[in-house]
């Protein structure tokens, strides 16, 4: 697998070595409009920020917290993750090694696997509620449970690892913002497998500019997508793409035509590399059926796990790696403390496959939180919900 790739050692900025600290300021709402909404005393004391404070042993205001956790960094992820409870191996110590970027690297001796973070939901209170919802202008409303998914998640598991897929490789994805995608993805980064994806409303050489860099074995794609009412195949654009990736080894198609179309591959190679998303799935189970048992492959906390872009607005884009263990924890951190995601709440955001905010979302899992997967245009038919129906009276 390429490794040209602009390595990152956080999914975002948080995660970096002391700076030179600044002066402590009071921290103060925006004066450019009114404050909607300020909890009240009782309001805090439920949330998981003022339990982390007071775990953290922290007297006084948020500033106070926020002041130890940029002055004492080793000491503020270290106790995250056991506050978080974040599914690890090996040991916390040393927390960083190096002062400055590139040459930190955080919990050099600590292992994790991704996916079972998300899916550590799969067995216990949580199972049996709805975990991944889709809602497509194409394939209408489809949901999974926290069980679901994490059996769907280990039949992928086990499909790509018959490919050979494992931590030395990299899956990618040219496919609509459904809950099929965040199935693979769980599969894929199960096997330790780097995951990156774009959306099918890319062109395909804006793709292959992308994906020629990570240069993935097994592609996840559709053979169609909608918006405002237009169904757009992706046939050709597939064809284009596969030419250009000599990597692939399995495209594993999810079918999205509401006309009920059948895709029809021309290209010999890309027919002998096409398999439907239900029979992949068949791959991965066992006799009869069933779900294999999970299996995790332990990443080291900076493996690359996600590879993004940039825009590609001044030349060809740049490959953006992120840690498997620095993404968990920095959108964990932003979920459960900040954005006080909690179990059963739904998380939507919208956005396709081809922005980082995808990846920030489906890690909204991680919380016991659902998402949904919107796939479409938010503005069709029109913006305006309908009315409600008033219901007939009935007689009692």
């Amino acid at each position: 697998m390429a490794h040209a790739w602009l390595l990152l050692c956080a999914s975002a900025s948080a995660l970096v070595a002391p700076v030179t600290r600044r002066a402590t300021t009071p921290l103060q709402a925006s004066t450019a409009r009114d404050v909607l909404w300020t909890p009240d005393a009782d309001y805090v004391k439920t949330t998981a920020m003022d339990r982390f404070q007071k775990a953290m042993q922290i007297d006084g205001t948020y500033e106070q917290l926020w002041d130890w956790s940029v002055s004492e960094p080793d000491a503020f992820w270290t106790r995250l993750q056991d506050f978080l409870d974040v599914e690890r191996e090996g040991s916390d110590t040393p927390a960083r090694t190096g002062d400055t970027m590139p040459d930190v690297q955080w919990f050099p001796q600590s292992k994790l696997n991704f996916a079972e973070n998300l899916l550590r939901h799969g067995k216990g209170p949580l199972a049996n509620d709805e975990a991944v919802i889709t809602v497509s202008e194409g394939m209408g409303r489809k949901a999974w449970t926290f069980a679901e998914l994490r059996r769907d998640a280990g039949r992928v598991q086990r499909a790509l690892s018959k490919l050979g897929v494992d931590s030395s490789e990299s899956c990618g994805a040219y496919v609509a913002n459904v809950g099929e995608a965040v199935v693979a993805m769980l599969g894929a980064t199960a096997t330790g497998a780097t995951w990156t994806s774009c959306s099918p409303d890319f062109g395909a050489a804006a793709v292959a500019d992308r994906f020629g860099q990570v240069s993935p074995k097994v592609l996840f794609t559709c053979d169609a997508f909608m918006s405002a009412g237009k169904e757009t195949a992706l046939v050709d654009k597939v064809e284009e793409l596969v030419a250009a990736l000599p990597s692939l080894e399995r495209v594993v198609v999810v079918g999205m035509s509401a006309e009920g179309k059948a895709a029809v591959w021309k290209d010999a190679r890309l027919k002998g590399l096409v398999v439907s998303w239900d029979d992949f799935l068949a791959e991965g189970s066992e006799a009869g059926g069933a779900a294999p048992p999970p299996s995790y492959a332990k990443v080291p906390f900076a493996h690359p796990q996600f590879v993004l872009y940039s825009s590609g607005t001044t030349g060809r884009p740049k490959s953006i790696a992120h840690g498997a263990g620095n993404t968990l924890l920095q959108h964990a951190k932003e979920h459960v403390l900040h954005g006080e995601l909690r179990e059963g709440d739904r998380m939507l955001f919208y956005t396709t496959c081809g922005w980082m905010m995808w990846n920030w979302m489906v890690s909204s899992l991680f919380a016991g939180a659902a998402i949904v997967c919107f796939d479409g245009f938010a503005a069709h038919p029109k913006l305006s919900a309908p009315p409600t129906a008033t219901p007939t009276p009935t007689p009692s």
